[in-house]
Parts: C-alpha cells; structure tokens; sequence
C-alpha cells in the first residue's frame, strides 16, 4: 500500500494522507486526516469512489454507487488497518483510527468494525466509531516483563 503526504500543517500538527486503486473500473480512493496533540494521534477515515472525478471528491452520501464490490471494501479494510503502522509512533503516544459516517447504510457497514476491536462513541457531539492502538513494541516489551516475573516467581 502506497500512501502519499497531500497536505501538512506544521502548527496545528494536521497532516493529510491518501492512498487509492482502481476496481471495475472505479477508483477508490482513502484519505486519512492526522491530527496530532501532546497526548494522542487521531487517524480520521474517509473514503469515496467513482469513475469521474466530481464523484470521487465528494466524502459523503452521493447518488452516484460504485461498483467494487468486496475486493474494493477489503482494501478499503486493509488501508485503515496498516496507516497506523506505516506512520508510526516514535513518541510513544495513544493513537486512535477514527471514522464518521454519512448514512446509516455506512453505519451498519462500520459497526462490523466492532469486531476488530472498534467501539461506538460520542465525540465532538456526533457518534464516531474508534480504536484504540497499542504500540507492538511497548506491548511486546511489557509482555516480556509479565513473563519474566511469571517465570521467577515458579
């Protein structure tokens, strides 16, 4: 997966990436909005598709329906997993994937997502499905420490 930097602000730390590929003959096309504070990164999802460009630049509810199909919506899937992995995390912070919908068509798509760990919430005054992720190598560093102990204590 290919990701490119569109758009970055370096006061306000919002940084804009994107990411696309083409299924029968539509283009898919995934943004992700970074925005970054002291204490955290959130990763906002939008994606759009269509043959044209006046559809593809439109992230909400639109007359236009591509047709992808699955192939498309696990590639979508698999862009929002691995952005968190390809931007990185050298300081250690929380870092969220964050998504918003435009129907509840997309909702009911979206809360599939629960079962990869995501969970409905209230942000900002609208509900917003998230996930939390953990740092593999902080993870595996405390996963080597409950070990050890778990080992020295028999």
């Amino acid at each position: 997966m290919e990701w490119q930097l569109k758009e970055r602000d370096r006061e306000s730390g919002y940084e804009l990436y994107v990411t696309s590929k083409e299924f029968n003959g539509d283009t898919y096309v995934v943004l992700i909005s970074v925005y970054k504070t002291l204490k955290a990164d959130r990763f906002w999802v939008a994606v759009s598709s269509g043959k044209k460009r006046k559809h593809i630049d439109i992230f909400e509810d639109k007359d236009y329906k591509s047709k992808g199909g699955m192939k498309a919506l696990m590639y979508v899937k698999e862009a929002v997993f691995n952005f968190p992995e390809f931007y990185g995390n050298p300081f250690n912070k929380k870092q969220y994937t964050c998504i918003h919908w435009a129907d509840s068509r997309r909702r009911d798509i979206y809360s599939r997502l629960e079962k990869y760990g995501f969970t409905f919430v209230f942000e900002g005054g609208q509900k917003n499905i998230k996930k939390k992720f953990v740092n593999v190598k902080i993870f595996l560093y405390i996963c080597k420490i409950k070990i050890n102990n778990y080992e020295n204590k028999r």
